[in-house]
C-alpha cells in the first residue's frame, strides 16, 4: 500500500476513535436527552404496591417519569419511590414518592427583603403553582410537606442552611435533594434544565443571598431580589392514595365496553413513563346477586359518583400482578345494572381473583380516579 493512503487510512481511524470515546463518554444531560431506563418485566398497569417495588429510584441522571397534573401537560422525574425524610403536618414521618418537575415555571425573585423560605414570594410562587396545576382531586393526594430545617448542608465551597417548610403542596428543591445521590442528582450535568432556579436553601452567612441552581448544574448563592431565576417544584405524593400506576400512553388497554372487554395486560421492558389511577372517596360500588355459570359471571351493581365506566382486572394471587383489565359498562348515565364478564380461558378461581370498580376514564397521559376495589367472591 503506497504510504500517502497509509497515512489517510490511519487518520480516519484514528479520528474514528475519537469520535466514539467522546460520544460515550460525554456529560449526559436527562431534561434534554432522556436516557429511558432498562427495568425489565414492567406491566403496563400495575397495582401501587407492586409499582412502589418495581419503580426505580433515580440514578446517575437517569429518572423515571410520571404525568401527574394539568390535565396530563404536567411531568416529573421520579427521585425516590420510597421517600421518607420528610413530616406530615403533625410531624409524622411520612412514606412517600418523591417528585421533581422536568420543567422551570414563572421567574420570581426569592424575596425582597430576607432569604427565610417560610415568609419568601418564592414560597408563594410554589403554592401558588401546586394550586394552578393541580385538580382538586390530584391535590389531596400530595402530602403537605413540613421540615424542621435548620441543618447546614456544604456543596463545594458553599455552606447552606436547610429552611424550613411549613406544609405546602409544592416547594422549591432543598439543598440535601440536589446534592442526594440517592435521588440521582448528586451529579452536576443532571441538574440542568437550561436556566437558573431557586433552591429553598438560605446562605448560611449571608441573609441576602439563597441557594440557587446554575445553568450548568452547579450549586452557588446569589442575591434574594434578582428576579430572573425560575421556580421548580418538588412534591411528596401519598402512595396509599394510588389504586393502579399506568403507562402514561396505552396503560390501560380494553376491548369494546362489555361482557368481552377483558384484555391481557402487556409487559413492557423499557417502561418509564407512567399515569396514576388515584382513590376517590366520592366514588363509591355496591355488588350483589353474583353467579357463575360455564366461563361467564354476571352480578348486579349500583355505584354512586363520578365515574363513567364499570371496569375490573383480574389479579393472581399469588403474584399481585394484573393480568386483565376491561371496561364492563358504561355507567355515565344510569348508575346501577346488571353487569357480565367473560373470563379468559386461562382464569382458575384458585390462582386468580376478579375486582370491580367504578372508575372515570380520562385517557392517556392524564389520572384517573376510582372507587375502592370490590372482590367478586364466586364460589
Amino acid at each position: 500500500m503506497p504510504k500517502k493512503y497509509f497515512k489517510i487510512g490511519c487518520t480516519v481511524i484514528i479520528v474514528t476513535l475519537i469520535g466514539l470515546f467522546l460520544k460515550n463518554n460525554a456529560p449526559a444531560n436527562n431534561y434534554k436527552n432522556p436516557d429511558t431506563l432498562n427495568i425489565q418485566d414492567k406491566q403496563s398497569m400495575m397495582m401501587a404496591d407492586k409499582a412502589g417495588v418495581k419503580i426505580a429510584r433515580g440514578t446517575s441522571g437517569k429518572f423515571e417519569t410520571l404525568y401527574l397534573g394539568a390535565d396530563g401537560q404536567f411531568q416529573w422525574n421520579i427521585l425516590n419511590p420510597e421517600e421518607t425524610s420528610f413530616f406530615d403536618e403533625d410531624g409524622k414521618a411520612i412514606k412517600s414518592i418523591l417528585l421533581i418537575s422536568t420543567k422551570l415555571q414563572t421567574s420570581t425573585p426569592f424575596d425582597q427583603e430576607s432569604n427565610r423560605y417560610e415568609t419568601s414570594t418564592l414560597r408563594q410562587a410554589e403554592i401558588a403553582l401546586a394550586s394552578q396545576t393541580l385538580s382538586p382531586k390530584e391535590a389531596e393526594v400530595i402530602f403537605n410537606t413540613t421540615q424542621p430545617g435548620g441543618d447546614v448542608v456544604t456543596v463545594t465551597s458553599y455552606s447552606f442552611i436547610e429552611s424550613q417548610l411549613f406544609g405546602d403542596k409544592f416547594f422549591a428543591p432543598t439543598a440535601k435533594i440536589m446534592n442526594s445521590n440517592s435521588c440521582g442528582l448528586e451529579d452536576r450535568h443532571y441538574r440542568q434544565e437550561g436556566n437558573y432556579y431557586w433552591l429553598s436553601a438560605a446562605a448560611k452567612d449571608d441573609p441576602k443571598l439563597a441557594g440557587y441552581i446554575s445553568k450548568c448544574g452547579v450549586f452557588a448563592q446569589l442575591d434574594i431580589t434578582v428576579e430572573h431565576l425560575s421556580a421548580r417544584a418538588t412534591a411528596n405524593l401519598d402512595p396509599h392514595a394510588v389504586l393502579f400506576f399506568a403507562a402514561a400512553q396505552g396503560g390501560k388497554v380494553s376491548g369494546v365496553v362489555g361482557s368481552k372487554a377483558m384484555q391481557d395486560v402487556e409487559h413492557q421492558e423499557l417502561l418509564s413513563d407512567y399515569r396514576l389511577t388515584l382513590k376517590d372517596a366520592s366514588q363509591t360500588l355496591v355488588v350483589s346477586d353474583q353467579v357463575k355459570e360455564n366461563n361467564k359471571i354476571s352480578f348486579n351493581y349500583n355505584a354512586q359518583g363520578d365515574g363513567d365506566l364499570l371496569s375490573a382486572v383480574i389479579i393472581d394471587k399469588t403474584q399481585n400482578e394484573i393480568v386483565s383489565y376491561g371496561q364492563l359498562a358504561d355507567i355515565s348515565v344510569t348508575k346501577m345494572g346488571v353487569a357480565l364478564i367473560e373470563l379468559p380461558k386461562k382464569y382458575d378461581h384458585d390462582n386468580y381473583q376478579i375486582k370491580v370498580f367504578s372508575e372515570q376514564y380520562n385517557g392517556d397521559y392524564k389520572t384517573d380516579y376510582a372507587s375502592e376495589l370490590v372482590d367478586l367472591k364466586i364460589e
